[in-house]
């Protein structure tokens, strides 16, 4: 539309923004525009199922302000803009009151098919490929959750699976490619089959999810290829057979969601050729014969590791295709939808002038997951929120992910929001369902405050505590580094790459397009408040850490009530109770976290010289006690041991983000033996405070999970004080040299200095013990605990060094977390713990990989004391 249309606009400023003061930090304003039919080059109410792209520009400056900065153009190179640019759309959602088409949950296709990706993560449904009462054969089982879908109005249901084939089918074309034998496959196929069925007479659409490029295990191996990433001319002739063969089969599956990910990322070509032409191939054999389905199946596209040039490629190769993003990448922080989601289906279908533009649409995935494994998340007004934002962005529906226990209410909410759009929050219906439910009759409005102070506890702390990896599950408790080391959600960009190339995109493409987009709030990180250089109008720490705490003061003020309430059926007596247990879980979670983080800011005053040791310590100690209750409680819901992400970083601060990547292990434990980890974290920073405050560390994971010394029992001391290079207790390789120099000596006397920097690139050993004369002992595990000071780490991210026991007679070099890396000058120690031995025959060794500089003062080898 030219500015003599007949379009009617309005503009509103947002709450805390001003005009023409550009002393202060605004808001933003919104644009309201009414715009003919007509003018849109149409004479009929356009679809509400579709969305448009809209282009506002200020491309000049307006000036005549008071203090003669003048307006900044929205675009000041576009001076004469082209509205046709894409990267200046925004996507407008036409039908904003509209319900959202696709509502649909999400669960891993329960079938093992031997496939490793992710940890193996697919194994744990091995015997369910032969149990009758397993997850997949189960009839019942599925009709029950396809009658709640169906009563609570989800239309679709996504099933997650590497590589789903090999389960489904017969691949006759290519032998062995089939996990079950030829005469066990067939039960498995009438289940899928009839699953397909039952599903679409409820009305719920069934897709497969599928990674790119993974392959039946053993067909892989057999023939010479990689399970995961193998793009070869066979490996795509089989995916475009199985893709072909898959919907030849099961004319019910609605389609097959999938990516250009992640082995290898980025493998755009692979899709096409593979996935998208096995469709095609699919489609073009079904157009021959007579069919009762006329719609073709859909190919999604989840924007996964792929740039939206990419996405292009793939959207256009297939007829019937549309796109998927993430909500809010693996984590449940914000009521809103991920920025990046418009602009990707903008840049994705956006087209160079004089050609057509892809007709697609989007849809997401997400919901509350990772940081809120095992906890409480059931928060009404939230989903609504989330719902109206997927309108505004121009998304077409959802595939939510309520990974947690308790996700009755977070299902109902969704699909009723996504239904019903509302501009109002209705507390009482919410309220009444509780009451339902729980049998609380008249306190479900009790309940529902209670229920969203616990599920706003997690979310706001991860607005200072940040990240978006489904790795990152801050609720089993991590160290006092992480708060001052990990980003905020203002200052993270991604996980593992931090570079932009000359488009602005991520690279290389390791995940999202664009680095992390600003979502409303600016926070500043714990270090830029006590250094005052937190942006102008930033949420502080300490607020964030208060609004946590009130959160928990509030759910724990009406739990107090709501357990002597006494239900009337047994089976809600006994649903009341635990669902009062997780809040109470949530609300110590919380307690923990205000505790920490007003801990972490003492730490930091303390190091620039403000505030004493106990302001510290005070709140680290009151953190525990917040901690005990939180084992207390969760071990009444969760007796046994579970798997989880865990960061065990033992590198010392500054950390870059891609070491936070690289230091999850995924672990089996519990709350409970973060305990004794905490407890030692207090006495360790108690201990370095009150020797030198200066000098002070926070003590690392491997300083966390140490054996405590009334449990060790010394076997080998080496300082270095009085011994040559010639020592019989250990030998010197390349680099190595026992020196007094004040430069390099850590304490007093003298220190083993290993120097690299003349002797290039490589593996160098610097030290190994003898076993004659230093013997580690067999069946019992070690613990070896080594003092250095850092003179040239070789790099600002490098971890060049290593420690490590090795057999003289071969084998792996054994211990937990071997390499590390810390800023030059560093003074510290490392602790490594080494497992049972088969045999004494062992040495301790050290190396340097690379050029760097360090200097030993001592080595302390123990054993665990036998019991």
């Amino acid at each position: 539309a030219t500015w003599d249309s007949a379009v009617r606009r309005a503009v509103i400023l947002k709450p805390g923004s001003t005009l023409n003061n550009h002393r202060d930090l605004d808001n933003g304003y919104i644009v309201e525009a009414a715009i003919p039919w007509q003018e849109l080059g149409i004479n009929a109410p356009p679809n509400p199922e579709r969305t448009i792209g809209v282009c506002f520009i200020n491309t000049f400056n307006n000036g005549g302000t008071t203090d003669g900065t003048g307006i900044p153009a929205t675009a000041p190179q576009e001076a004469n803009a082209d509205r046709a640019v894409p990267r200046l759309w925004e996507r407008i959602s036409i039908g904003i009151r509209r319900p959202l088409a696709l509502r649909g949950l999400t669960e891993s296709l329960p079938l093992w098919l031997g496939t490793t990706m992710y940890a193996n993560q697919w194994q744990r449904f091995e015997k369910a490929e032969t149990d009758p009462a397993g997850p997949w054969l189960n009839r019942s089982r599925w009709q029950s959750k396809l009658d709640h879908m169906a009563s609570l109005g989800y239309n679709a249901l996504l099933l997650l699976h590497p590589h789903p084939y090999s389960g489904l089918l017969r691949l006759q074309q290519y032998p062995g490619a089939s996990h079950f034998p030829p005469d066990e496959l067939p039960p498995h196929m009438d289940q899928f089959r009839w699953l397909l069925a039952e599903a679409k007479a409820r009305g719920i659409r069934i897709y497969l999810l599928t990674w790119n490029i993974c392959l039946p295990p053993k067909w892989a191996n057999a023939n010479g290829l990689a399970e995961l990433g193998a793009d070869t001319p066979l490996s795509r002739a089989y995916t475009r057979q199985a893709v072909k063969e898959l919907f030849e089969t099961y004319a019910d599956l609605a389609g097959l969601v999938t990516m250009a990910a992640e082995s290898p990322p980025g493998c755009v070509d692979f899709v096409v050729d593979a996935v998208a032409g096995g469709m095609n191939n699919a489609r073009k054999a079904s157009a021959s014969r007579p069919s009762d389905h006329d719609a073709l199946p859909e190919l999604i596209f989840w924007s996964w590791c792929t740039y939206p040039e990419d996405a292009r490629r793939v959207v256009e190769s297939y007829p019937d295709a549309r796109l998927m993003h993430y909500l809010q990448y693996e984590q449940w922080f914000k009521p809103m939808v991920d920025p990046r989601l418009a602009r990707f289906a903008t840049w994705a279908t956006a087209a160079p002038l004089g050609q057509a533009r892809t007709a697609t649409s989007s849809i997401a995935l997400g919901g509350p997951k990772s940081a809120l494994a095992c906890l409480f998340w059931g928060d009404p007004e939230w989903l609504r929120l989330i719902t109206n934002d997927l309108r505004r962005q121009g998304a077409e529906g959802l595939f939510f992910e309520p990974y947690c226990p308790e996700s009755w209410l977070a299902q109902e909410a969704f699909t009723y929001y996504a239904a019903n759009p509302s501009s109002e929050f209705d507390r009482a219906k919410w309220a009444r369902r509780l009451e339902e439910f729980y049998g609380v009759a008249p306190h479900g409005g009790q309940l529902l405050e209670a229920m969203q102070h616990a599920s706003a506890v997690v979310p706001r702390f991860l607005a200072l505590i940040h990240s978006q990896s489904d790795h990152f599950m801050p609720q089993f408790g991590v160290s006092l580094a992480h708060y001052l080391e990990m980003p905020t959600l203002s200052s993270y960009v991604f996980e593992n790459t931090q570079t932009l190339n000359d488009r602005g995109y991520l690279t290389p493409r390791l995940g999202l397009t664009w680095p992390n987009p600003d979502w409303g709030e600016r926070v500043a990180s714990i270090r830029e408040t006590v250094a005052g250089t937190a942006p102008a109008g930033a949420t502080l720490p300490t607020e964030i850490a208060r609004e946590i705490e009130l959160h928990a003061m509030a759910c724990r003020s009406r739990l107090t009530a709501l357990r002597q309430i006494q239900p009337q059926s047994g089976d809600q007596a006994k649903a009341l109770a635990v669902v009062l247990d997780r809040l109470e879980l949530n609300a110590a979670l919380g307690e923990h976290f205000s505790r920490k983080i007003r801990a972490a800011l003492a730490w930091e005053r303390l190091k620039v010289g403000k505030g004493g040791i106990e302001d510290c310590t005070g709140p680290l100690e009151s953190s525990i006690q917040a901690w005990q209750a939180v084992c207390d409680i969760s071990g009444r819901l969760y007796p046994k041991p579970l798997r989880f992400w865990q960061s065990q970083i033992v590198s010392p601060p500054a950390w870059t983000q891609n070491q936070i990547w690289n230091s999850y292990r995924l672990v089996q434990g519990h709350w409970r033996d973060q305990l004794p980890r905490f407890q030692r974290e207090l006495d360790l920073v108690r201990r370095s405070l009150s020797l030198s405050i200066p000098r002070a560390n926070l003590p690392m994971w491997d300083h966390l999970d140490a054996d405590p010394d009334d449990n060790l029992v010394s076997l080998h001391r080496i300082t270095f004080q009085n011994d040559s290079e010639n020592d019989r207790h250990f030998k010197l390789g390349p680099g190595a040299s026992i020196t007094g120099d004040v430069q390099s000596v850590t304490g007093e006397g003298r220190t083993l200095l290993a120097d690299t920097r003349p002797l290039g690139q490589g593996h160098h050993e610097i030290l190994s013990t003898v076993p004659e004369f230093v013997t580690l002992p067999a069946g019992a595990p070690c613990q070896i605990t080594l003092v250095y000071r850092v003179i040239d780490r070789g790099g600002a991210e490098a971890a060049p060094f290593e420690m490590g026991v090795r057999s003289l007679s071969g084998g792996p070099v054994l211990g937990d977390h071997r390499y590390w890396g810390a800023a030059d000058g560093h003074v510290g120690t490392r602790v490594l713990k080494v497992p049972p031995l088969a045999d004494s025959d062992c040495a301790f060794c050290f190396i340097i990989h690379g050029q760097a500089a360090i200097a030993i003062d001592m080595i302390n080898i123990r054993a665990r004391k036998t019991p």
